[in-house]
């Protein structure tokens, strides 16, 4: 689990990500303040975005990109959707308010800020973007003979792992292969897709990978889904997996 003391787990903690080596990487300009951005990992959290840097009237990652929007309100939106703020109060120091960041998700069609904003409802976006052949940082990735196109900068930001193995000595890997169980291996769970199943193997794999935020947000995900359950055989079974993978004696904890 990230420190407190490291800079990534403080508001603001996007622009400690170090984009450099990132094939996809751009400087968004807002309002006149300088953002750098994996364009990937925004395309597939956002379908405004895949066709602002990838649709057929993009300029291309080259040319000058610009938001009309407030640069605050834009700041705390990056803060929900990178790694170190897939929590359920990762808005609890934005700078900007509840209502402007709610609008300007929508707007930007941010569909997993939406989901954080609205806390689960139903009426966030459902509409999903997949990896592109457009994408600069387009990889494959080999688990037990069967390959998956990847973003490899959306799965660097969320392990170290896979940076390491995606870029080395500051050369881009565009295809690697990991040994991990085929059925946890689900790349759309970098932007917050919930998996209609949560096996032990997928949070295993989390663990295995280095994708501790990930996985933080995964458990919290999992005691908000039980906390809504009835007290079934399935719940008592599910209750006991999540108290063995939180590690923790008690549901009601708040770290949770």
């Amino acid at each position: 689990q990230m420190s407190a003391d490291d800079p990534r787990s403080k508001r603001g903690g996007h622009r400690l990500y170090d984009h450099s080596s990132f094939p996809d990487a751009a400087i968004l300009r807002v309002r006149g303040k300088n953002f750098m951005i994996s364009t990937s990992y925004l395309a597939l959290h956002s379908a405004y975005f895949y066709d602002l840097f990838y649709g057929p009237n993009s300029k291309g990652l080259n040319e000058r990109i610009e938001l009309d929007c407030d640069p605050h309100t834009f700041g705390d939106l990056l803060d929900i959707i990178y790694p170190s703020y897939k929590k359920r109060d990762c808005c609890r120091e934005c700078t900007s308010s509840s209502e402007d960041r709610l609008n300007l998700a929508i707007e930007l069609k941010m569909k997993f800020a939406i989901k954080i904003l609205l806390e689960g409802d139903q009426l966030a976006s459902k509409e999903d973007v997949a990896v592109s052949a457009k994408f600069p940082d387009a990889a494959t990735v080999t688990v037990e003979e069967h390959d998956f196109i990847v973003s490899a900068s959306a799965l660097s930001l969320h392990s170290q792992t896979l940076s390491d193995m995606f870029y080395v000595a500051g050369e881009f890997e565009k295809e690697i292969e990991l040994d991990v169980d085929r059925r946890s291996f689900r790349f759309r769970a970098t932007t917050g897709n919930f998996p209609a199943e949560i096996l032990s193997e997928f949070l295993d794999t989390l663990v295995e990978l280095d994708a501790m935020n990930l996985y933080d947000f995964y458990i919290c995900e999992l005691n908000k889904n039980l906390r809504a359950l009835t007290r079934s055989a399935l719940c008592r079974h599910a209750t006991k997996l999540l108290k063995h993978y939180s590690n923790q004696p008690d549901l009601s904890m708040k770290n949770l």
